[in-house]
């Protein structure tokens, strides 16, 4: 028996219901690879979206000039450059808040990347 059903692609094409064996989604591949490409530039913009807020979050109650620097790289480099940057600032914060810091880091002066071109 045969049911009519008004299935549809995505590209809008209708899809003909088959009587045995499993049902179509897609009238082509093209479409079928099509969203596959949507659902993972889904993922990846809400793993984006969480890494920007995690950034945000982390840095609330810094400087300003660190939040600038980290949207600079975030806007040259991407999201997850950014992300990578605050975490490191997060583990440089941290350890020299609680054991003092032993690499050197802290205690070199920051210069700006403008002020190194001229080098």
């Amino acid at each position: 028996m045969r049911y009519a059903t008004n299935a549809y692609c995505i590209c809008g094409n209708a899809i003909d219901h088959q009587v045995c064996g499993r049902q179509r989604r897609y009238c082509s591949d093209a479409c079928r690879k099509a969203a596959q490409r949507y659902r993972e530039n889904a993922e990846k913009s809400v793993q984006e979206a969480s890494a920007r807020q995690e950034i945000r979050k982390r840095c609330h109650g810094l400087p300003v000039g660190v939040h600038q620097k980290l949207e600079e790289i975030e806007r040259f480099y991407g999201v997850w450059a950014a992300y990578e940057a605050s975490e490191l600032l997060a583990f440089v914060l941290s350890s020299t808040s609680t054991k003092g810091c032993t690499c050197g880091i802290a205690s070199q002066s920051v210069t700006s990347d403008r002020s190194r071109k001229g080098r």
